[in-house]
């Protein structure tokens, strides 16, 4: 994993909380903000975070109702160490 891409993850926590709950069915910020206790635009901002870093990618990009969001090819790579700095924190 790159230093950028650890220090994202160690000062984001939202999106590290997001992104530990994300598999590769895919999924939606409502229900996941739902789960997380958190507000859905706050899922939403680690959705596009998380995208924009290439962790994740949109299942549906045309849709216009919802999103759904898995975990991209580098998600899974770096899935293990990602994880290792959520249980230091």
């Amino acid at each position: 994993m790159k230093v950028e891409d650890k220090i994202f993850f160690e000062r984001n926590k939202t999106a590290r909380k997001v992104f530990l709950k994300l598999d590769n069915d895919g999924t939606w910020a409502t229900p996941l903000s739902k789960e997380l206790k958190l507000y859905r635009e706050a899922v939403s901002r680690a959705f596009r975070e998380l995208k924009e870093t290439g962790f994740i990618e949109c299942t549906n990009p045309t849709s216009s109702n919802y999103k759904t969001y898995k975990l991209s090819k580098k998600g899974k790579m770096d899935f293990n160490e990602i994880k290792k700095l959520d249980s230091k924190s």
